[in-house]
């Protein structure tokens, strides 16, 4: 049986927050922690893909490990075709793999 450890399994629930979150699939307090980025020009390099803004703290605090903060950072450090899955089962299926990956490379 395969289970994930326990920080990969809770970035997969904070991930999956994250995705819900970016397709209008949470309640506005949850939607309302992330702020997507925005630039004022489209760039060859913008693709479909929603990234977060990842508010800074000053110190090394529980703030930085806030569904505000955290949320973001992970999310943006996953791979395009992961954040621009087209449903959650296939998000799930892709961050599931994504983050066994990370936990028992060798």
């Amino acid at each position: 049986m395969h289970w994930l450890p326990i920080k990969q399994r809770v970035d997969f629930k904070i991930l999956v927050l994250v995705y819900k979150s970016s397709h209008k699939q949470t309640p506005d307090y949850i939607s309302d922690m992330l702020h997507e980025q925005t630039g004022r020009r489209r760039l060859r390099s913008t693709t479909s893909t929603t990234l977060f803004i990842e508010q800074r703290t000053q110190h090394s605090t529980f703030a930085d490990r806030s569904f505000s903060c955290y949320g973001p950072r992970i999310w943006n450090k996953l791979p395009k075709h992961i954040r621009n899955a087209e449903s959650i089962v296939i998000f799930k299926k892709l961050v599931k793999h994504h983050l066994f990956g990370i936990a028992y490379k060798h």
